[in-house]
C-alpha cells in the first residue's frame, strides 16, 4: 500500500469505498457565508456523520484539535478561483498554497480546480499537471474539481462536458474527481465508465428541495459515484448536522430517499 492509498483511505471509507465529504473552503473566494461564520462549530456539527472535510490551509491550522479529535479526513484546497468580471469564460484559478505545505500541515489530500472550455483552460490544466507531479513526489492524493466554464448553449453539467472534464483529470493523474452530476443515472454512468478513478459529485448552488438533493445522491451512487463533496447544500441556511446525517444514511447505510425523508424530515 502506497502513501497515497493510506491517505486516500481517510477520505474514502475503505469498508464500502464511499465518502461523505463536507466542503467548507468557500471563505477564500466568497468571504463569510451563512453557515460557516463559526467554521469550527460547523466542523464539529458534521463530524459524527462525515468522512472528511474540504478546507483551506488557515482553517486546518486553527481547527486541528477538532479535526484530530473527530478523526476526519482532511482535503486541503491549494488554489483560489477568481472571476474578474461576470463572464465565466474569464475564470482564473491561481495557486494559493502547495503540496509541501499540505504535507507539513497534516492534510490527507489536496484539491485544485481544473477549468475547461474557457480563455484560461491551458493555464488551469497546466497548474493541475504541475500539482499532479508534486502529489506523486510527496505521496499525496490529488482531488481534481473539474468544471466546464466556457460559452455554450448547454449547461456545464451536460454529459459531454462532464465526461471530457473527468477524462482530463484521469489522464493527468488525479486520484479522486469532484464534478457535476449529469442529471440522470444513464448519462452519469457514461462518465463513470470513461475513467478508472473514483468520482464524487459536487452540490453546486444551494437547492431548496431536500428531496431533490437526496434523490440526486441516490441516483449518482446507483450509477457508480463514491459519494459527495457537498458544501452549501449541507450547511447554508439549514441544519448542518441533520443534513450530514441524512447523507451518511444514504451513502453508507444504503437508505433510499423515501426512507430518509420519512425518518428524518416528516
Amino acid at each position: 500500500m502506497t502513501g497515497k492509498e493510506i491517505r486516500l483511505s481517510r477520505i474514502i471509507n475503505p469498508i464500502d469505498d464511499r465518502t461523505v465529504t463536507i466542503a467548507m473552503d468557500h471563505g477564500l473566494s466568497d468571504g463569510v457565508l451563512e453557515g460557516i461564520e463559526n467554521i469550527k462549530k460547523t466542523i464539529n456539527d458534521v463530524s459524527e456523520f462525515s468522512d472528511a472535510v474540504l478546507i483551506n490551509a488557515g482553517i486546518l491550522r486553527h481547527a486541528f484539535k477538532i479535526l484530530a479529535r473527530a478523526r476526519l479526513g482532511i482535503i486541503m484546497r491549494i488554489d483560489i478561483a477568481y472571476l474578474p468580471n461576470t463572464k465565466n469564460e474569464d475564470m482564473i484559478n491561481l495557486l494559493s498554497s502547495s503540496v509541501e505545505r499540505a504535507v507539513k500541515l497534516g492534510a490527507h489530500a489536496v484539491a485544485i480546480n481544473g477549468f475547461l472550455g474557457h480563455n484560461f483552460a491551458f493555464e488551469s490544466i497546466s497548474n493541475l499537471a504541475i500539482i499532479a507531479e508534486a502529489c506523486e513526489n510527496w505521496g499525496m492524493p490529488l482531488v481534481a474539481e473539474m468544471k466546464f466554464v466556457g460559452k455554450s448553449d448547454l449547461p456545464p453539467w451536460s454529459t459531454k462536458f462532464v465526461k471530457n472534464c473527468a477524462r482530463v483529470a484521469y489522464e493527468i493523474g488525479a486520484d479522486l474527481i469532484k464534478t457535476y452530476y449529469t442529471g440522470d443515472k444513464e448519462s452519469f454512468k457514461e462518465v463513470i465508465d470513461a475513467v478508472e478513478i473514483p468520482i464524487a459529485i459536487l452540490g453546486g448552488p444551494r437547492k431548496e428541495s431536500l428531496r431533490e438533493i437526496f434523490q440526486m445522491v441516490e441516483d449518482a451512487l446507483d450509477a457508480g459515484a463514491v459519494g459527495v463533496i457537498f458544501g452549501r447544500n449541507v450547511w447554508h441556511k439549514r441544519g448542518a448536522r441533520i443534513m450530514a446525517k441524512a447523507l451518511y444514511k444514504i451513502i453508507h447505510d444504503n437508505y433510499t430517499t423515501e426512507e430518509v425523508m420519512k425518518e428524518m424530515f416528516r
